[in-house]
């Protein structure tokens, strides 16, 4: 959970958010990494298991599985 910047409240994170706390983490380093951290180039290695995580930390409900396919079209 991240802590809101106007409300002080705690809340699930955006999508970019999720995307850099994963970058920056190195336990997910297999995952995701940066290729040119400067730019903000980063490659992510185990596109299932990112759509995983992102499914696990939105809590989603769902009956249907989050994939990669739903994940990269909800970052562009």
């Amino acid at each position: 959970l991240i802590e809101d910047a106007i409300s002080k409240r705690l809340r699930s994170p955006r999508l970019y958010e999720f995307l850099v706390l994963l970058l920056q983490n190195p336990k997910y380093e297999l995952y995701a990494s940066f290729t040119d951290k400067f730019k903000g180039i980063f490659q992510i290695h185990e596109p299932e298991k990112v759509a995983e995580l992102w499914q696990m930390v939105k809590s989603r409900q769902s009956h249907h599985k989050m994939t990669y396919d739903k994940f990269a079209r909800a970052i562009r």
